[in-house]
């Protein structure tokens, strides 16, 4: 969450924020449980405890997160130009899994964040925090630089909550009630020398939804369609067996005629099953143009489109399908850019790197799309100007 604003965070602005955060993480809870398969289709039950009641989760929400950010840094981004104490302090920080990490987030809740620290050795340190954590405040002009940033961590047991407060300069920790109304400070101001605030926020489109958020009532009505399906097999199974013309029929009739498997009905009688007439292929029908909607919504490609088809599909044929991934892609890929400019900023400024006189400005990061590529595909596809699999540029790779 995002509170724009000018002027010094003081205690009552601090407690503003923190009310406005949790009413925000009921959103970001729903989309966390949405991507974890926890979906609304697992609450339906029926007066009727006899009725079938499947509860089936299609977990699109997932598939749509994870697709979209491994394409976009499933080949981790190439710091080019980087110094070699940068590259060790991103190699020492596992910095792949970190942006997987944070970009997780950003397609799942609409942004993602990293906080910078130093550890006890006094290395220089970075890890994703989970959204629901993170409040940040940003001045309202057109620049809008990270002024403060403040972390909610909710105690066990639900007692209150640990907040902490980023500044440029310092850090402070407070410790809040259950209700959030009073805010006490458990610690001074403590510098930590990153000369900015120590954190990084990863922004998915100016109104930071979830990837897949949009597409949750259809979601539902995936789940609902499959579970009901479930549930016609399975009261068609349990179906009621009609005697015509066998009005004497005794409960010991029926179960000798359970346990023989022959049924002997008089002349003028029969029996037959009553059964529902379900048109499976309007379900079916319904079902794919669900699976379909979800997918484009969400500028997802339809993998079974590549099915048996990969080998013979041109890098021109393959551009075509991806377009709609390659235009969300290309609008994440500007916001973890500047992401990715911030670390490098950050870690300058900590590891006291402009004495070599390396410049954070002189650091480019190179992005690799992640689709099962050869080079001259991943070539063709790129446009020869980024990295290939290989980790040759588009240059080296003509060579």
């Amino acid at each position: 969450m995002i509170i724009y604003g000018r002027g010094t965070i003081d205690t009552p602005t601090l407690l503003q924020a923190i009310e406005k955060k949790l009413v925000e993480n009921t959103r970001l809870k729903k989309l966390l449980n949405y991507y974890d398969g926890k979906q609304d289709i697992l609450l339906r039950f029926y007066d009727d405890p006899t009725k079938p009641n499947n509860r089936i989760v299609v977990n699109y929400c997932k598939h749509i997160s994870d697709f979209l950010t491994a394409y976009l840094v499933g080949i981790p981004i190439y710091m080019k130009g980087a110094a070699p104490e940068l590259e060790r302090a991103l190699d020492y920080n596992d910095d792949p899994q970190s942006v997987q990490t944070a970009v997780q987030y950003m397609n799942t809740c609409g942004f993602g964040c990293e906080l910078f620290y130093t550890d006890e050795q006094g290395n220089a340190r970075f890890a994703p925090l989970n959204p629901l954590e993170c409040i940040f405040f940003m001045n309202d002009d057109l620049q809008q630089d990270i002024t403060a940033f403040a972390r909610l961590v909710e105690l066990e047991d639900e007692q209150g909550y640990t907040v902490t407060l980023y500044t440029a300069d310092s850090m402070q920790t407070f410790a809040l009630d259950a209700g959030a109304q009073s805010l006490t400070p458990t610690s001074e101001k403590m510098p930590h020398y990153w000369q900015d605030v120590p954190v990084n926020i990863y922004q998915n489109g100016e109104n930071m939804q979830g990837s897949f958020e949009q597409a949750i009532p259809m979601q539902d009505a995936l789940n609902k369609i499959y579970s009901d399906n479930v549930n016609d097999f399975e009261q068609f199974v349990d179906a009621y067996l009609v005697l015509e013309g066998m009005a004497g029929t005794t409960a010991e009739d029926i179960a000798q005629m359970k346990a023989q498997r022959v049924l002997l009905p008089p002349a003028d009688s029969k029996a037959y099953w009553l059964t529902k007439s379900v048109d499976k292929s309007h379900i079916k029908q319904l079902q794919d143009d669900l699976r379909a909607q979800i997918l484009e919504m969400c500028n997802c490609p339809d993998v079974k489109e590549f099915a048996g088809q990969y080998g013979d599909i041109s890098g021109a044929a393959l551009r075509l399908k991806l377009i709609k991934t390659e235009i969300a892609a290309t609008q994440q890929e500007n916001s973890v850019r500047k992401a990715a400019l911030r670390k490098v900023e950050l870690l300058y400024n900590i590891l006291s790197l402009s004495s070599t006189g390396a410049e954070y400005t002189a650091v480019e990061p190179i992005f690799t799309r992640n689709f099962l590529l050869t080079d001259a595909e991943q070539y063709e596809l790129d446009g020869g100007d980024r990295w290939t699999t290989t980790g040759t540029t588009g240059e080296e790779a003509t060579e």
